[in-house]
């Protein structure tokens, strides 16, 4: 597997988007109210759907529009969080969530989107409860565990686990799948803006923002994310966050 950069070209005499992305915190800023309209009168009208009479089958396809929209309200939301933390302004709220439930839950999301796979939790023992934003923890689970999906083969099993760090100061979190893997000089960029994975004939949409997104949001809590992996043995993606009993 080899890591390209997916930033888009120029078209029109415009600049490409990560130059765009220096001055577009206005521009994201507006984007962002004008697309929360949208997405609320989406997930509105699947609620009132999802109350009337319908087959099984277009009752799970509707749960499913549901998810997305709301991932993708979630996604929205963290990129206004990104630019305004850019700015010096706003702080995430945070609160105590319990690790297990946590997991269990980004799991259970993650099955009912992407079948096919064998999703495992395992949550050490004594797993303290974390200080996060409920939300934003929840899309960084959500955005690890679609691309542990997208790079591996149907059938494979996908894990994601949680355990106190030695300290007890934070407790670790990692998604691990088994996949093509990634070259080690490679895995240090992949939390870059607009790197994408490309694995020879394997299809991967999106546009490289994903794990960008992940890391930003993770350091905005308090934590740090890495990558553990090697070709032809899968990857495991590692990152922190502060436990609610530390001592401050």
């Amino acid at each position: 597997m080899t890591l390209r950069t997916n930033q888009p070209a120029a078209l029109g005499g415009q600049p490409p988007l990560s130059a765009a992305a220096d001055h577009g915190d206005e521009f994201l800023a507006l984007a962002g109210h004008e697309l929360r309209a949208p997405l609320a009168v989406i997930l509105a009208s699947v609620e009132v759907l999802l109350a009337a009479d319908m087959t099984p089958e277009v009752a799970d396809r509707l749960r499913v529009i549901g998810a997305e929209a709301s991932r993708m309200a979630r996604l929205l939301e963290s990129l206004l969080d990104v630019s305004r933390a850019g700015n010096g302004e706003g702080v995430l709220e945070t609160t105590a969530l319990d690790a297990e439930a946590v997991c269990r839950e980004a799991a259970q999301r993650a099955a009912a989107l992407h079948g096919g796979r064998q999703w495992r939790v395992c949550v050490a023992p004594a797993t303290p409860p974390v200080l996060a934003h409920p939300d934003r923890l929840q899309l960084v689970l959500d955005n690890l565990l679609q691309n542990a999906a997208k790079y591996s083969s149907a059938g494979s099993a996908v894990e994601v686990a949680a355990a106190a760090t030695d300290d007890r100061r934070a407790v670790c979190f990692s998604v691990s799948d088994r996949g093509p893997g990634v070259p080690q000089e490679q895995a240090g960029h992949v939390f870059e803006p607009y790197r994408r994975l490309a694995p020879g004939e394997m299809a991967a949409g999106g546009h490289g923002l994903g794990l960008y997104l992940a890391r930003k949001i993770v350091e905005l809590q308090g934590g740090r994310i890495w990558m553990e992996s090697a070709p032809d043995r899968g990857t495991r993606v590692r990152f922190t966050v502060p436990a609610a009993d530390a001592d401050t």
